[in-house]
């Protein structure tokens, strides 16, 4: 995200805002971004790495196979 926006900075364009240009909806949008680029990015993944260090790797497999399987089931109490 930072990449991206020293990208956006050296090209002198904002990133896009749903609600208009105006400053506070910037600085509000920026924070959605890096919460959810660190719930569903990086965080995930450390937090994985850790997990599977100290299991088989049988389980692991069947555990990261798993994973699309309980997300349908997660959506559809959503």
């Amino acid at each position: 995200m930072s990449a991206l926006l020293a990208w956006l900075a050296l090209r002198s364009q904002m990133p896009p805002v749903d609600d208009g240009p105006s400053r506070s909806s910037l600085w509000k949008n920026i924070g959605h971004m890096v919460v959810l680029g660190t719930t569903n990015g990086w965080l995930a993944n450390v937090l994985t790495a850790a997990a599977v260090s100290r299991v088989d790797s049988a389980v692991v497999a069947m555990l990261q196979a798993s994973v699309p399987l309980m997300v349908a089931v997660l959506a559809q109490w959503r």
